[in-house]
């Protein structure tokens, strides 16, 4: 059997001998091919006894084609991240040592996302410095998804870093499923600040002007 994919590239795959064939007897051969290496159009050939181990009269009648296609994934993966259970907005101020958690979800479910390759994780520091964080400790845990229990297809990142220095940092995350599809054409991006030292500030009260009471809201 040799599947010649969309490139025109040939790929022989190994099948082991099968009993002798007498006649008015019959062989079932069954094949499970992994689909994801064939994307587009294909061409499947079938050559039955091709040297010739067993003698026969005529050969004309031992192969046959059948073209198949694959359809690609086309679809992109979603990203979500969060700080502290929430979804901040550019320039919020957060806790110095937050909990964030980076959800890939892919709707592709025969292809799951289990490779710490397909999610990066970089902070740009208040000195200007990028700093990529890699899932070699703590800090950086990375959970591949897991369908066959039922599950989606998401594979998530718990990340806790510890900002020590007063300033604005930018999260940068980048994700993509195992065909190659980005979560978006731009990495997901947002700035936030880090302020250690005990204080109140947007300090806002609402409704005002008012006639009787008022809310006071601050952070």
């Amino acid at each position: 059997m040799v599947v010649t994919d969309n490139n025109n590239v040939p790929h022989i795959l190994p099948i082991q001998k099968q009993k002798p064939l007498i006649s008015g007897d019959t062989i079932n051969l069954s094949y499970t091919l992994d689909s994801k290496d064939y994307v587009g159009a294909n061409t499947l050939f079938v050559n039955v006894n091709p040297n010739y181990d067993q003698p026969e009269q005529y050969l004309f009648n031992n192969f046959l084609y059948r073209n198949f296609y694959v359809k690609p994934d086309n679809y992109d993966p979603t990203l979500d991240v969060t700080f502290n259970g929430v979804r901040i907005l550019n320039r919020d101020i957060v806790s110095s040592k937050p909990h964030i958690l980076v959800k890939l979800k892919d709707n592709n479910r025969f292809m799951e996302l289990n490779d710490t390759s397909l999610m990066k994780v970089k902070v740009r520091l208040p000195s200007g410095e990028l700093k990529t964080y890699r899932f070699d400790n703590d800090t950086l845990k990375f959970t591949p998804a897991n369908t066959s229990s039922g599950g989606d297809n998401t594979a998530t990142i718990d990340f806790n870093p510890a900002f020590l220095e007063d300033g604005e940092y930018e999260l940068i995350v980048s994700g993509k499923d195992r065909s190659g599809n980005e979560s978006g054409q731009l990495d997901y991006k947002v700035i936030f600040e880090i302020i250690n030292k005990p204080m109140i500030s947007n300090l806002l009260n609402y409704p005002n002007p008012f006639t009787t009471s008022t809310a006071f809201v601050f952070t």
